[in-house]
């Protein structure tokens, strides 16, 4: 399994703990230091503290740092080992909306006296096989699983149902409504409004003039299917012209290469007589924006943009028209579920966030949008 940035940072002051050049009681560089010695970004180092302080590895202490635990931490490791757990699977946790999920993840699980077992997945079906027979053989009390690819079908479906027979199961973005009938099955899911985000973001494009709206759709997540749904259901309802070429699908497999390629530059020469673009995530929106600079198109008096997510990349230039997501309070309430689930199992934990519409400069020109 591959070392994502938090890890190599945590573990950089581990080793420096063990080998006492980080004293007991002294503080330990701060975030700015550390993002520039692993050239990350403070929310990587973020995370990095936040495993090392529930390991009990270091403290803080708010307005001056953070410093190493007596003890290296034994006393609160051993107490932390005695905690029940719970099992977390998630594709990412070290970029975008995904650390936050997953710190609202474990602040409440820790808040309630469990630890949590993460497993990082990658899109990967076989890693996510593994990890659900080491979930059930660790014989953790619950798990939270984002499972691989999905807008696809579930390929793991058959060992999330044997796990769910004797433990509480909650999906992030993905419904467990097609598993209601398995025998004992105890499941939920934590989903955001993804079809009404895109209804809305088109119903705000449509009240500033635009009537040729393109997107940028991904295939294999279920978010990216629903947000489809979501265009589709209000093109055909205010009678809009629907094209295929004017929709783009890309797989989590294409992210780092759509836009160095030709495939992106292409589909712009096929949207080129549209006025809007409604794209699955603010991170696509970000980089097509870049793109459009490039091509001397402007947003949005030549093309709005939108994107998904509220994200920390719908501020980095442009303001994006985006809509919002709960990221760490999706994290807490998917571990609340888990833990009512344990204590009262035939009970409906499931949650669908609202879709809430943030606008930004991607859209409005201030005049109102096209005629």
């Amino acid at each position: 399994m591959p070392e994502f940035k938090y890890q190599r940072v945590a573990g950089w002051i581990r080793d420096q703990v063990k080998s006492g050049f980080f004293e007991e009681d002294k503080r330990i560089p701060g975030e700015e230091e550390l993002c520039g010695r692993f050239d990350v970004s403070r929310q990587t180092v973020r995370q990095a503290m936040k495993i090392l302080e529930e390991e009990g590895l270091v403290y803080k202490i708010q307005g001056s740092g953070t410093y190493v635990s007596p003890g290296n931490g034994a006393r609160q490791t051993e107490e932390k080992s005695s905690l029940k757990s719970i099992g977390v699977l998630m594709n990412s946790v070290n970029d975008y909306i995904f650390p936050q999920v997953l710190k609202g993840i474990s602040d409440c699980l820790y808040e309630n006296g469990y630890a949590m077992r993460l497993c990082i997945l990658s899109q990967q079906y076989e890693l996510e096989r593994e990890a659900i027979k080491r979930m059930t053989g660790d014989r953790v009390s619950g798990l939270i699983a984002e499972p691989v690819k999905s807008g696809l079908p579930l390929i793991n479906r058959e060992l999330y149902c044997s796990f769910a027979r004797e433990h509480p199961l909650v999906f992030l973005h993905r419904r467990a409504d097609e598993m209601r009938g398995t025998s004992g099955f105890r499941a939920g899911s934590m989903m955001l409004d993804d079809a009404g985000g895109f209804w809305k973001l088109a119903e705000h494009l449509y009240g500033l003039g635009h009537r040729k709206i393109a997107a940028v759709c991904k295939l294999d997540e279920s978010t990216g299917v629903a947000r489809y749904e979501g265009y589709m259901k209000f093109m055909l309802e205010h009678q809009l012209e629907i094209k295929n070429d004017r929709i783009l699908w890309y797989s989590s497999e294409d992210i780092q290469t759509m836009f160095t390629g030709h495939k992106m530059r292409e589909y712009l020469d096929r949207i080129s007589g549209c006025t809007a673009v409604m794209c699955h995530d603010d991170r696509i929106a970000f980089r097509l924006i870049q793109l459009l600079k490039d091509k001397g198109i402007r947003v949005p008096e030549d093309m709005a943009v939108t994107g998904f997510d509220d994200s920390e990349y719908a501020t980095m230039d442009i303001s994006l028209t985006t809509i919002v997501h709960p990221q760490e309070e999706l994290g807490r309430r998917a571990a609340r579920a888990v833990l009512e689930l344990l204590k009262e199992p035939g009970q409906e934990v499931s949650c669908t966030f609202p879709a809430v519409l943030r606008t930004g400069r991607s859209t409005d020109a201030g005049d109102g949008g096209p005629d």
